[in-house]
């Protein structure tokens, strides 16, 4: 199912391999030695992440299943994560949206956080993103599904399919995030409330998600693969 939806993920890696041309073209040789490692650092993070969103490869910045990150690729990665992490921080400072919304009473889709941020009752925690591990708050008292996916890329079916099997086992008040809970989580949510048999088509699901949560925006790659999970969960 991925090899259809590559526009947004191209979109990314050409970004990103502009960004690493343009800090290689700046490279200035009378710069000091400690200014050249550290531009020569991020441009090597630039080409690995434009290389990893050519390839679809979310294993880039190394988080695992348990939602870690394995310490080589976090220090090798380090420029650009801290780049990440400054840029989300300066953005929920910034756009004022919530954190979470109730899409319905055992499913909140919202933002990454700690345990102590969550809504009351929640026995499950599903993280999306790549780019930040789960926070240990979190992994030390839930049960945690990790789908690690790039920012505005779609999810991984098989890996999806696999964590409503584990939900519909028993009952679970869940909440599921990405970085900002507009994107990556709201596909997951969507294609949840068809599993579960509560919407019966993409349209169906995103609307009773932005009922609760107008900020939920999936981008066209999402909602190509959440109208072919809907045709293949209702054939």
């Amino acid at each position: 199912m991925k090899g259809r939806f590559i526009s947004r993920r191209i979109l990314f890696a050409v970004v990103f391999a502009a960004l690493s041309a343009a800090l290689a073209f700046q490279a200035n040789p009378a710069s000091s030695s400690l200014l050249r490692l550290m531009i020569g650092w991020f441009t090597a993070n630039a080409i690995a992440v434009s290389f990893a969103y050519f390839t679809n490869s979310s294993w880039i910045f190394g988080k695992t299943e348990q939602g870690k990150l394995r310490w080589i690729p976090a220090v090798l990665m380090t420029p650009l994560l801290s780049f990440f992490r400054f840029v989300w921080t300066l953005q929920n400072v910034i756009v004022r949206s919530p954190l979470y919304s109730e899409v319905t009473p055992d499913l909140f889709v919202g933002r990454i956080c700690n345990y102590e941020s969550l809504p009351d009752g929640i026995t499950m925690f599903v993280d999306l993103t790549a780019e930040f591990p789960t926070p240990c708050s979190v992994r030390e008292r839930l049960p945690t599904i990790c789908i690690p996916t790039l920012d505005g890329c779609i999810l991984d079916w098989e890996s999806c399919r696999r964590a409503y099997e584990s939900l519909l086992k028993r009952q679970q008040r869940i909440y599921v995030c990405c970085a900002n809970g507009h994107g990556r989580s709201v596909t997951f949510a969507a294609a949840w409330l068809g599993y579960s048999g509560i919407c019966h088509s993409a349209t169906e699901a995103i609307n009773l998600i932005r009922t609760h949560r107008p900020q939920a925006s999936p981008n066209r790659d999402q909602m190509n693969f959440l109208e072919q999970v809907f045709q293949l969960m209702n054939t």
